[in-house]
């Protein structure tokens, strides 16, 4: 079932605006702004389209560093932006084959969601360590334990979390999108 412009426009605006508020809320901890954010990519991604998916991916980090303005992300932002993006879309791209190979059951969704955070995890472990780091070795040392921190461990805790919020969100809202 295709849809027409208007509807793929209005609902990834839809999930654009609750991507925007849950980063408005920076006081959060990660660990709850995180998950909801890899939610809505999945969600996207899986009631939209792949290239709803891929918009939200790419507009996610970079709203991120405008309105949170984390001091890691500010100082090194045209490398590690890029990075969060492409992390971003390799966590969903195994969902998005396993929902082209049509009539894919739901556990094997929630499997794909899952590669796709470990995938997303390990890509950005090792662009961090082994391409940021590197690239700025004046950063201070605090900063760059807590960076490994964020962009590692919250980074898987918080895909793996949000597959499963996604996963319990995406069974209701399948129902409906067919309406």
């Amino acid at each position: 079932m295709k849809q027409n412009p208007v509807q793929f426009l209005t609902r990834t605006a839809l999930l654009l605006a609750l991507m925007l508020a849950v980063q408005v809320l920076k006081n959060i901890s990660p660990w709850i702004t995180g998950p909801i954010i890899n939610a809505i990519l999945f969600i996207a991604t899986m009631g939209i389209g792949l290239t709803s998916g891929i918009a939200l991916s790419v507009i996610a980090p970079i709203s991120a560093l405008i309105i949170v303005q984390q001091p890691l992300m500010v100082a090194t932002s045209y490398t590690l932006v890029p990075v969060i993006i492409l992390g971003n879309i390799i966590m969903i791209l195994p969902l998005y084959f396993m929902k082209k190979a049509d009539y894919a059951p739901d556990f094997k969704m929630a499997l794909a969601m899952v590669i796709g955070s470990v995938i997303k995890w390990l890509v950005m472990l090792a662009l961090l360590l082994w391409v940021i780091f590197p690239m700025f070795p004046a950063l201070p040392a605090p900063m760059v334990a807590a960076a490994t921190n964020v962009y590692t461990v919250v980074q898987i805790g918080a895909a793996l979390i949000g597959s499963v919020l996604a996963f319990l969100v995406w069974i209701p809202l399948k129902k409906a999108l067919k309406k």
